[in-house]
Parts: structure tokens; C-alpha cells; sequence
């Protein structure tokens, strides 16, 4: 049965985090539902949240894969009713 869940990461500020994680969801033929992105430049970090809604067995396989990219310190997934949500607006800004 699918549900959604909500996959938090906190990876280093690097230029091929993004693309190895895009790959992992590529690879296992996954479409994003939500994605949001923080950047602190204090402590050099990021942090991912990405809204997919896949079965329990899935969601199991992306974290195993995840947590082989070196640049990721922490990967967690969550069932999205568990998780709370806050009240920040992101915008996206082209060039």
C-alpha cells in the first residue's frame, strides 16, 4: 500500500549532492510530489526534504541507497501525517 512519506536529509554543501540524489530517484523510476531546500552557510550544511509517496519496502531500499552517498551525514524518512510541518514559503529564482 503507497503512502506518502517525507524523506529529510542533511548533506554538505557541495556541487554533486544534488545530482547524486536526483539519480537515486531516477534510478528507481520515483516522481518527487514536494521538494524543499535549506542552505545554512554557518555550519556548511544543507538540508533536503523530499515528499515522495511509495510503499513501505521502497522507501526502505532509498534510504539503504542514500546512505551510501558520502556527502549525506543524515538520512530519515517519516510517513507525512508524523511529520510537523512549517510555516516557511520557498521561492524559486531563475537567472
Amino acid at each position: 500500500m503507497k503512502s506518502t512519506y517525507v524523506i529529510s536529509i542533511i548533506a554538505e554543501n557541495s556541487l554533486d549532492v544534488f545530482q547524486r540524489l536526483s539519480n537515486v530517484f531516477l534510478r528507481n523510476r520515483l516522481l518527487i510530489d514536494q521538494f524543499k531546500f535549506e542552505s545554512s552557510k554557518q555550519n556548511l550544511s544543507s538540508n533536503f526534504y523530499i515528499e515522495v509517496e511509495i510503499d513501505e519496502f521502497k522507501v526502505e531500499k532509498i534510504v539503504k541507497q542514500l546512505n551510501k552517498i558520502i556527502e549525506l551525514s543524515t538520512v530519515k524518512a517519516k510517513l507525512k501525517n508524523h511529520v510537523k510541518t512549517l510555516n516557511k514559503e520557498v521561492y524559486v529564482c531563475q537567472n
